[in-house]
């Protein structure tokens, strides 16, 4: 039988304990003859041979056993005997006491466990290159929760700020996202001119996608931004008193803010949430900022402001779940965050849509 084995579990089908903090959708890579694989809740995956998988509660217990000829169901000897291995299926022609009824298939099961998600969220990152043309920073949190690796290539290193600590790393479907407390916890990125999109005289395209929770009124999802010292530029984040998601863009040589937001509150949830923005610049700036919400372009009203030239190059940092004010960190997010990245181009529709459609299965949203 093949090191690398594909099944999964059919929910309704099996009546065992599979705990979903244990199994998920994919391959179960790296099984190594008496390789283990444990689960958040002390569930395990044993290698016992390379032909061999059994499936342990927490306290040892085997409840499914998968060999290249069956399976055995409960500890019990008694044996169901499955087809050949073909198409990455396993058919089982009789039905047996421990619960599969009459050809019940199993296909392509895996484990979230850390290596696993750590390939995961990196396989994330490439489907997410493979649609920027222009990318200024993509995090996936496969990091160390005090540093983690821009994979645009860019090198943005994030530095963890607050109270992050390796806890806060956890299992957003088979890829890694990180809990954000709401009370000090925040990533940085030194400023940079790739976070800038204008020089004082005229804006230039550029775009934010995010996958995270919204739970409430969760203030700053990511920002380049400060108050006091003013250096405002960009900021995406949901309106405390309205619960909606609002893009803002800052004139700081002029003072003057021009904003975007949504209609209608996103539900509560897991979402991927976008903007884009192209570069008009001017009286009519808002007008051309775009939100997106799982794939689908919002309705949004622009707020704009007939003296509004153009952003500058603001010395503020990039900040994940956060802005910066007198030197603290405020409007900390609350909620999980999974993959981040800043394009400095102008997305479309259908670019931000099959966006969506590559991080789904991920994320499992």
């Amino acid at each position: 039988m093949k090191n690398i084995l594909y099944i999964t579990f059919v929910f309704f089908v099996f009546f065992v304990n599979i705990s979903d903090a244990q199994l998920k959708s994919g391959p179960l890579r790296g099984v190594g003859s008496a390789s283990t694989f444990v689960g958040e809740n002390g569930e395990q995956i044993v290698n016992t041979t390379d032909d061999q998988f059994d499936f342990k509660d927490d306290d040892g217990t085997v409840y499914l056993s998968i060999t290249s000829g069956g399976a055995t169901l409960g500890g019990t000897a008694e044996r169901i005997t499955g087809k050949t291995y073909t198409d990455n299926w396993i058919d089982f022609d009789s039905l047996g006491s421990g619960g599969l009824e009459v050809n019940s298939k199993i296909k392509t099961f895996g484990i979230y466990g850390d290596p696993y998600a750590d390939y995961e969220s990196e396989k994330l990152a490439g489907e997410i290159l493979e649609i920027l043309t222009d990318p200024r920073g993509l995090w996936v949190w496969n990091g160390d929760m005090a540093t983690e690796s821009d994979l645009s290539g860019n090198g943005h290193t994030l530095t963890s700020e607050g109270g992050m600590t390796a806890g806060d790393q956890i299992h957003k479907g088979s890829v890694w996202a990180v809990d954000l407390d709401g009370s000090n916890d925040a990533w940085s990125a030194t400023d940079h001119a790739d976070f800038s999109f204008g020089d004082g005289a005229s804006d230039s395209p550029f775009s934010v996608c995010v996958w995270a929770e919204k739970v409430g009124n969760n203030d700053h999802l990511i920002s380049k931004w400060s108050n006091t010292p003013d250096e405002r530029e960009w900021n995406l984040f949901i309106e405390n008193s309205t619960n909606k998601l609002q893009v803002r863009i800052y004139d700081e040589t002029n003072d003057i803010q021009i904003t975007r937001t949504e209609d209608v509150a996103t539900a509560d949830g897991w979402h991927q949430m976008c903007f884009t923005y192209d570069g008009a610049g001017g009286a009519s700036a808002a007008d051309t900022i775009k939100i997106y919400v799982d794939g689908v372009l919002k309705a949004s009203t622009a707020s704009n402001n007939a003296s509004y030239v153009s952003m500058s190059d603001q010395a503020a940092k990039l900040y994940i779940g956060a802005i910066r004010n007198i030197n603290l960190t405020v409007g900390e997010y609350t909620g999980d965050l999974s993959a981040y990245f800043v394009e400095g181009a102008e997305l479309s529709l259908s670019d931000i849509w099959k966006l969506h459609i590559k991080g789904k299965p991920f994320l499992e949203i």
